[in-house]
């Protein structure tokens, strides 16, 4: 498995994991995200290797880290769609009770 870093594709430490039926699954290492591929190599062709680079995160001692809340978002046009569905029976109640009389 190769991952598109700074221009150009690297290979990353990968193992076959499960086969079943249908597909062969495959987990390999990476040091972020990215664009990934599933490639075979010609015999004698060399990717480079990816290098993990360490991040180190220093928080000064005796300042407070600010803590934020995770607040849950709606889903959007999720208001839009429940208006509308609203609106859309109480049309069809009326046009019900139009119909009766």
């Amino acid at each position: 498995m190769v991952r598109w870093e700074s221009g150009k594709w690297v290979q990353l430490d990968t193992t076959q994991g499960t086969k079943d039926n249908s597909f062969t699954y495959y987990e390999a290492k990476t040091g972020g995200f990215s664009v990934f591929a599933i490639v075979g190599l010609k015999e004698g062709e060399v990717v480079p290797t990816a290098t993990p680079k360490p991040t180190v995160v220093t928080t000064p001692v005796g300042e407070k880290t600010p803590v934020t809340e995770a607040t849950e978002k709606e889903s959007p046009g999720f208001g839009a769609i429940s208006v509308i569905s609203a609106m859309v029976l109480l049309a069809a109640l009326r046009m019900r009770k139009r119909k009766r009389r």
